[in-house]
C-alpha cells in the first residue's frame, strides 16, 4: 500500500506563492515553502479523481466513514484552491529549492517572482498524515511549471487551456537579465526529471 504519490495539477491560478523564501503567520515563520493553486472546471476534477483514488487506496473505511482532512479549501468568492508545502530548509541549513519549469518544461535558472494569477501547474505529492488525532491527505510541494508570468498582480484570470499565446519561455526571461546577471544560459538540468514532467 502506497503511502506517498506523485502527481502532477492541470493548469490553475497561482495564489500566495511563498517560494525562495520562509512562509511567516501571524509574523512568526512557519518553516515552510508554500504554493497554493486556484482550480476549476477540467483541472479541478482531475485533481479530485487523483485525491479519491489515493484515498481509496490509502485509507480504510472506517477513517473515511470518520471524515478525512482534504486537501480542497474554498476563497470567500467561492473560489476552490489547494496548498502545497516543502521545507524551507534542510537540516543542515541549506535552502530547499523548489524548480521552476517554463512552459516547454526547461528549468529557470533565477526565476521571477510569480504574482498571483500566473497560470501554473503544480508537481505534487499526496501523503498520508495526522493532526491533532485527525487524518488527512498532505500535499508536497515538488516544483513549479510557469505557463504565463503575472509580476505582483492582484488578480487572477479565467480558467485557460494549457495551450497559452505568449506563454512564459525561459529562453525569453533569461534573455532579458542577461546584462543584470551575467548568465550565458536559461535552463539547468533537473535534479531528478522524475519529478518534472512538464
Amino acid at each position: 500500500m502506497a503511502n506517498r504519490v506523485k502527481v502532477t495539477t492541470l493548469t490553475g491560478k497561482a495564489r500566495f506563492l511563498c517560494i525562495g523564501r520562509e512562509e511567516t503567520y501571524e509574523n512568526q515563520g512557519t518553516g515552510k515553502q508554500t504554493a497554493q493553486i486556484v482550480l476549476a472546471g477540467a483541472a479541478l476534477t482531475d485533481l479530485k479523481q487523483k485525491v479519491d483514488a489515493f484515498v481509496q487506496e490509502n485509507f480504510t473505511a472506517g477513517d473515511i466513514k470518520k471524515g478525512l482532512g482534504l486537501p480542497f479549501k474554498e476563497t470567500k468568492d467561492g473560489e476552490v484552491f489547494v496548498k502545497a508545502k516543502a521545507y524551507f530548509k534542510t537540516k543542515e541549513g541549506r535552502l530547499v529549492k523548489i524548480p521552476v519549469a517554463d512552459k516547454d518544461g526547461q528549468i529557470v535558472i533565477d526565476p521571477p517572482e510569480i504574482g498571483n494569477g500566473s497560470l501554473i501547474r503544480l508537481r505534487i505529492a499526496l501523503k498520508e498524515t495526522k493532526f491533532q488525532g485527525k487524518k488527512y491527505v498532505g500535499v508536497d510541494l515538488i516544483a513549479i511549471q510557469l505557463i504565463k508570468l503575472v509580476e505582483n498582480a492582484d488578480a487572477g484570470f479565467e480558467a485557460a487551456d494549457d495551450e497559452v499565446e505568449g506563454g512564459f519561455s525561459a529562453d525569453e526571461f533569461a534573455k532579458s537579465r542577461d546584462a543584470e546577471n551575467g548568465r550565458s544560459g536559461p535552463v539547468d538540468d533537473a535534479e531528478d526529471d522524475d519529478d518534472l514532467p512538464f
